[in-house]
């Protein structure tokens, strides 16, 4: 099956730029069934504690958070391209023989793939659709679950505060850094200093950059 074919690729290169696997994308077009994919890291951790992500429906994330992280592809297949419908009152039958084939399918992948999470989000939802989430048995660089880690509580730290420096500052996550931007008009290094107390920086290092004509104060955190 052209799907498996595609999984199949998604194991190997999971890391590798998705432009690659644009060649299967139009593979799986052949079926005329449209996909999109999505792809990011998926916690149960985070799930049951009810830790919302960054991409897809809040169950992915950018960046590692937990331990128990895993590199997930998620396929999704939305229910407006299921055309042969029945509506009765507030619900819809669906009559279209598609549904079957797709339904075939995700049966072959699931077979295949013990690690895999599917949502069958129908009805008067916004975007409804089905998703079909696949965990890859990866290793999570532990670095990077530190420093999502001390983003999310200097995140929190500054949300919760009430003052005219918290609400001048923006806390950023990009790549492999921490991008904390501050007003001049309220910004000390002892507010700052402040902000950050009592965190774990160990393996990573608080850096102030030179000033400029932007009118902000930027320090980030990097690893060391």
């Amino acid at each position: 099956m052209k799907i498996l074919k595609f999984i199949e690729l998604l194991t190997e290169n999971h890391q590798s730029d998705l432009d690659e696997l644009n060649d299967v994308l139009v593979d799986l077009k052949d079926e005329s069934i449209t996909y999109e994919l999505h792809t990011g890291y998926f916690s149960t951790t985070a799930t049951s504690q009810g830790q919302l992500g960054d991409k897809i429906l809040g169950l992915l994330h950018a960046k590692p958070i937990y331990e128990d992280d895993k590199w997930c592809s998620c396929i999704e297949i939305k229910q407006n391209q299921l055309v042969d419908n029945l509506v009765v009152g507030s619900r819809k039958l669906i009559k279209d023989k598609k549904i079957f084939t797709i339904f075939r399918e995700l049966e072959n992948i699931s077979s295949r793939f013990d690690n895999c999470y599917l949502l069958v989000n129908f009805g008067n939802t916004y975007n409804p659709a089905i998703y079909l989430f696949i965990l890859l048995d990866t290793e999570v660089d532990k670095g990077d679950i530190k420093l999502s880690r001390i983003y999310t509580e200097i995140k929190n730290r500054s949300s919760v505060a009430k003052s005219d420096y918290s609400y001048d500052t923006t806390i950023k996550l990009e790549d492999d850094k921490i991008i904390i931007s501050s007003s001049d008009r309220s910004y000390t290094d002892r507010k700052f200093k402040n902000l950050i107390r009592g965190i774990d920086f160990s393996g990573f290092q608080v850096q102030k950059l030179p000033a400029d004509d932007s009118g902000k104060i930027i320090n980030v955190v990097v690893k060391l």
